[in-house]
């Protein structure tokens, strides 16, 4: 990345969260229509992005966001109606800005077949004639109104702005004017060009600009809202705006707020009127002139700075590992003190009790740097909302899609290998989940189908539930393709929970036809292998006519677990401890084989499947009774198994790292970390162990 480079990264980063905004109000305005405020939302995100991209030299950006701006103008005067058509084509038009900066990052090219096509219709909605729609939605200087003496009407608002540029701005291809156009726009403005700064002929430098304007807008605009057309300006810059109060019943023009009145006996000068930029009023009866109580008769309050900053994922990942390598140091400098102390106690004591003192502080740093990388899963929830709508209209069916819990956190990590499943389970959801209207209707629902997205904190888990109202599962059916199949045997006794879990076998599917979506045998099978590897798993329900609903169990966390070190021969292994339930010593007469269903352990009652993890993982050890050695009891859903292993050798916290870029996917591994000593412990991956 060049130094060139980095602002318009930054500008696309900016333009990227205002896109989601954009199509957060677009999708709320087909639902609707009348909103004024999601209207206003949706063009000051437009805005926006015309004004950033003609601050990084993106004109042709720049060029379009203005033309879809101008036709959000007429919204929200009210002289275009709000229908879904125009909401269809703000969606394409949004796609088509997301090219638009993409070719900006340099990731690909303008999609010109989507530019052309949405401005060739965006005159179709403007009810004039065609020579009107396009004076409507030409772009130039001409469209600023600069208009010396307009006066307040009821709703607008004045206020004075500042505008002192860095005196290098044109070398870094800004342009001020570029602003004054964007705020002539929004409003109506009179401007005061400052020339007292200009030097000499000599002594100009044509590269500088030496130039600061005073500027009066009267707009509907809220303060905020004019704060965010001066958002791209902030940097190295000095912009103040201030507001001013006209009197309701005796509406002063824009110039006189600006030109204060002559003082008897003073000469005004440029230099004197800059310096006197709040309003005087009229001289009352008696002759003589007061000063208004106004926000600029006072010290202006320097405006809040952001208390946020964007920070790069690769910056944080580094951090990550940073603090996953202290915590590796630090388990071997317990194991260093733990020999110090036996050869001298007094030392080793000291050592330990630094130790202890240390790691406290280790703790909070690995806790604070994972709420750092914590971000709310309604930035993964948003995009599905386009999916379900674009759906929905394209297969004429009427599918409503509610989403709780965004404010639920999860580590970056995490939501970034999730959206690939989450978009499968929801497009699955749709196509054989969610009935046609007319179905629906003949089976005594309600017309429009509902998809359920939400997600919730549990015993530190994330627990994210996709559920649907539609047809459900036919667990005949699932059966009967199973044993057609050859995944199970005709007379095999399996419970409907069991049945259910059939579908996420490879290749497995019970629709015979194939839609644009779904219907081709692959995809379940996908879902949960990326979601064990996330080191979590689902679980599936369904009542037959009334829906279905699929249960996401995952970690907050993928880069440092609390683990429970275990031994098998002559290997070391980690289990997840959020996994575990009990770790016991079984009596001889407490393990029990049964026909088909191999080994179980007798626990208070309850038979739960054993797993020799020698015999699994194909390790020599002379431990083969689990008399002898220990059972560890782990959790994976809704199902108890029992892992056999030699003996337990410690708990702590591990980091774990992912072997996906070294080696290829060994069944039963789902990571590996660095113990105190150096040696390497594979992460058990449970539900593979337990398929």
């Amino acid at each position: 990345m060049t130094l060139d480079q980095l602002p318009v990264d930054e500008f696309v980063e900016e333009a990227e969260d205002l896109l989601e905004e954009f199509e957060g109000a677009l999708l709320k305005l087909e639902v609707q229509p009348q909103n004024a405020q999601l209207i206003d939302q949706a063009f000051r995100c437009v805005h926006t992005i015309k004004g950033g991209a003609g601050m990084v030299m993106q004109p042709d950006l720049a060029d379009y966001a203005h033309q879809l701006e101008s036709l959000l103008a007429q919204v929200r005067s009210g002289v275009i109606s709000c229908t879904k058509e125009l909401v269809s084509l703000l969606l394409i038009a949004l796609d088509c800005l997301k090219s638009f900066l993409g070719n900006a990052r340099g990731d690909g090219e303008i999609d010109t077949t989507l530019r052309d096509q949405t401005l060739d219709r965006l005159g179709d909605f403007l009810p004039t004639s065609p020579q009107v729609a396009q004076s409507v939605l030409a772009r130039g200087a001409e469209s600023m109104d600069i208009s010396p003496s307009l006066s307040a009407t009821p709703g607008t608002t004045g206020f004075l702005l500042t505008l002192r540029f860095d005196p290098r701005i044109l070398l870094d291809g800004g342009d001020p004017l570029i602003l004054l156009e964007q705020l002539s726009e929004v409003g109506t403005i009179i401007t005061i060009a400052h020339t007292t700064t200009v030097p000499g002929l000599e002594d100009i430098d044509p590269r500088h600009l030496y130039l600061w304007w005073s500027v009066k807008l009267v707009t509907s605009l809220r303060m905020e809202e004019v704060e965010e057309i001066l958002v791209f300006y902030r940097d190295n810059n000095d912009l103040t705006i201030e507001p001013v109060h006209l009197p309701p019943d005796e509406p002063a023009s824009v110039e006189a707020v600006l030109t204060p009145q002559p003082i008897i006996g003073q000469r005004l000068t440029p230099d004197t009127a800059a310096k006197e930029v709040a309003a005087t009023p009229p001289a009352s009866e008696a002759g003589e002139s007061q000063l208004p109580e106004t926000a600029s008769a006072k010290t202006p309050e320097r405006p809040v700075a952001t208390q946020t900053i964007r920070v790069n994922v690769d910056k944080l990942d580094d951090l990550q590992n940073l603090v996953g390598e202290t915590v590796i140091n630090q388990s071997r400098l317990k194991r260093l003190g733990e020999e110090i102390m036996a050869a001298d106690e007094h030392l080793g004591d000291m050592v330990l009790q630094f130790l202890e003192d240390s790691e406290t502080c280790v703790r909070t740093l690995q806790d604070r740097i994972q709420q750092v990388r914590m971000v709310q899963l309604g930035t993964l929830f948003a995009p599905l909302k386009r999916v379900v709508r674009d759906y929905a209209v394209h297969e004429d069916k009427q599918i409503l899609l509610q989403v709780s819990g965004e404010d639920t956190d999860l580590d970056k990590t995490v939501t970034d290998q999730l959206y690939g499943p989450l978009l499968h389970l929801v497009r699955n959801a749709m196509d054989h989940g969610i009935e046609a209207p007319r179905v629906r209707q003949d089976r005594g629902k309600k017309p429009q189908g509902t998809i359920s997205l939400s997600a919730s904190h549990q015993e530190g888990f994330v627990i994210v539930e996709v559920s649907d109202d539609g047809k459900g599962l036919d667990p005949d059916a699932i059966r009967a393709g199973a044993v057609k199949r050859g995944l199970i045997l005709e007379d095999d006794d399996l419970s409907q929970h069991e049945i259910f879990q059939l579908i996420f076998k490879p290749g497995f599917t019970t629709t015979s036809e194939v839609t644009s979506v779904s219907g081709r045998g692959v995809g379940m099978d996908t879902v949960q292998r990326d979601i064990q590897a996330l080191l979590g798993n689902i679980e599936m329900d369904s009542t037959p006519g009334e829906g279905t609903q699929l249960r996401l169990k995952l970690p907050l966390t993928l880069a440092i677990i609390e683990g429970m070190i275990v031994r098998v021969g002559d290997q070391v292994f980690t289990l997840p401890l959020l996994s575990i339930i009990e770790a016991l010593r079984p009596e001889a007469e407490q393990v029990k084989q049964l026909k088909r269903k191999g080994e179980l352990v007798d626990i208070r009652g309850e038979f739960v499947p054993l797993i020799r993890l020698y015999e699994r993982l194909n390790i020599v050890t002379s431990i083969r009774r689990p008399s002898d050695g220990l059972v560890v009891v782990v959790q994976h859903g809704n199902r108890k198994h029992a892992l056999m292993v030699d003996e337990i050798v410690d708990q702590r916290p591990v980091v774990i790292k992912n072997l996906e870029d070294n080696f290829i996917q060994v069944p039963g591994l789902a990571g590996a970390t660095i113990l105190g000593d150096g040696s390497i412990s594979f992460i058990l991956d449970i539900p593979s162990l337990a398929a």
